[in-house]
């Protein structure tokens, strides 16, 4: 085999492009050949990468395996269910073990806080896709609570003016629970239709760096804490 050919044998394993199976038959050798190159290449098995997540909590190393194998799923949209992502980008194993492991820290203070809770189910890690879209690259995730991340793909920021006060808030269904009104009722003024709440309040566009400004936060996962979690 030329390096070429072991660049991309070794990138369809580890991008889990295919079955392992079909990975020794397309490139014509055996196992023993293929974990022979493999560590010849400097690389590891799936297995030996996933034992290399250093976070040193056996469960939530687990899960982040799991979140992997959920990742490739999407994008493959192979024998997944839910919402696919076919066609982004994300990372290949060995990359995704190391952005883990540079993320240790943060994964722990997560988990231990999603246990402390009694697995609440909105402490629980995820993966926030900064841009959605872009896929799961490095530079555009972060790992975050479930909450959160549900919360942030429903943004749509507004300022509502009541009594000659403009209040700010990061989706209408936030300032309908504030004022005590019906969510709907703040959609309508928002697009302009009147309602019998016209006369009161006043609905505008707003945006995130206008709503963190005007709430004594620096950033959208404090706000979350301040305002939405609590």
């Amino acid at each position: 085999m030329n390096n070429r050919q072991i660049e991309n044998m070794i990138y369809d394993y580890l991008h889990y492009e295919i079955d392992f199976k079909e990975i020794i038959k397309k490139y014509g050798i055996s196992k023993s050949t293929f974990y022979r190159i493999l560590k010849k290449n400097g690389f590891k098995t799936r297995s030996g990468y996933f034992k290399s997540i250093e976070t040193g909590i056996d469960k939530l190393n687990y899960r982040l395996q799991q979140k992997y194998s959920g990742i490739v799923k999407k994008c493959q949209q192979r024998n997944y269910k839910g919402k696919t992502y076919k066609g982004l980008e994300y990372l290949k194993l060995n990359d995704w073990v190391n952005f883990c492991n540079s993320n240790k820290e943060k994964l722990k203070e997560l988990w231990n806080d999603y246990i402390k809770s009694g697995k609440d189910k909105r402490l629980a890690v995820s993966i926030d896709r900064i841009n959605n879209n872009k896929g799961y690259i490095v530079e555009n995730m972060r790992f975050v609570t479930n909450g959160y991340n549900l919360w942030r793909r429903n943004i749509r920021p507004v300022k509502i003016k009541y009594k000659n006060k403009w209040y700010y808030f990061m989706s209408a269904e936030e300032g309908a629970r504030y004022f005590d009104v019906r969510r709907q009722s703040i959609g309508d003024l928002l697009r302009g239709d009147y309602r019998k709440i016209s006369k009161d309040y006043t609905v505008k566009e707003s945006s995130i760096k206008e709503v963190l400004s005007n709430s004594v936060v620096d950033n959208t996962e404090d706000y979350y804490e301040k305002y939405i979690y609590s």
